[in-house]
């Protein structure tokens, strides 16, 4: 399941990293009524994380752990990882809960914190956003429904487009994944040198174990030279009916002004 609103936004001032300079404006003596000085700079990235796909798939309620982890190549040599943990739901009808938390430096003492609580309604075509940090929720439409077909991966092996590369899908078998059945597949797609402004051949490996039953990947990872390696461990997986107060507005939670949601599947 993915909307537009909260991916996982990872920037160094969310961990509170920040590069050792002074405050200027702190030294400026105000008594000599001087303007504050502000300390401008340039560079910097805003990096969003595309985490684990869940659809809404009806009679097949689940809950679980997610576990995630996003290793990073430094460009001096070594990684840096950043990581979590959140609890995922979907009931019957095929509502799903997602809480949605930062991502913090792995072995840090900076912990990761709860940003945001999504309950994405397939029935109603309705989004719930719930902020953490004000307890304010904004209901948007959702487009997804339970008729529709979710699978993992084409599977068809073969020449990319207009010459930029190749793509291979493989099998890797069964095995079971937190007590749960799964089918095992790699995808690789190599792109030539010049597609995405590389100057050499750029390999991106995505291997996941997908349960047919829950319709979404147990354990799935993906290797990006651009962007390094992320994986995702489904665990503590209870099959059944999460608790019915999970898709509710949380307590103390109120709803923001917006505008109203229109009837029917809306697009996003």
């Amino acid at each position: 399941m993915r909307w537009k609103l909260i991916p996982f936004l990872v920037t160094l001032t969310i961990f509170g990293v920040q590069a050792a300079t002074p405050n200027a404006s702190a030294q400026t003596d105000q008594t000599q009524n001087t303007p504050p000085t502000v300390v401008t700079r340039d560079g910097g990235t805003d990096e969003v994380l595309q985490s684990l796909n869940i659809p809404p798939i009806a009679k097949a309620p689940f809950s679980f752990m997610l576990e995630t982890e996003w290793i990073r190549p430094l460009a001096e040599g070594g990684t840096w990882t950043l990581a979590n943990r959140r609890r995922i739901a979907r009931d019957s009808s095929g509502r799903v809960y997602q809480e949605r938390w930062l991502l913090a430096p792995k072995g840090s003492k900076i912990k990761s914190r709860m940003s945001y609580i999504q309950i994405a309604d397939p029935v109603n075509h309705t989004a719930m956003t719930c902020s953490a940090r004000n307890h304010k929720c904004i209901l948007e439409p959702y487009r997804e429904t339970t008729e529709m077909l979710y699978k993992p991966s084409p599977e068809r092996s073969g020449q990319l487009p207009n010459n930029d590369g190749t793509y291979t899908h493989e099998r890797l078998g069964e095995d079971m994944v937190a007590g749960a059945p799964t089918i095992g597949m790699r995808d690789t797609t190599t792109l030539n040198i010049g597609v995405v402004g590389n100057d050499r051949p750029l390999s991106i490996v995505r291997e996941f174990w997908y349960s047919e039953k829950l319709g979404f990947n147990l354990l799935s990872s993906l290797s990006d030279g651009r962007y390094g390696t992320q994986r995702f461990k489904v665990t503590e997986l209870t099959q059944g009916e999460p608790e019915p107060s999970l898709f509710e507005m949380p307590s103390g939670y109120t709803m923001a002004e917006s505008k109203p949601v229109a009837s029917g599947v809306a697009s996003q």
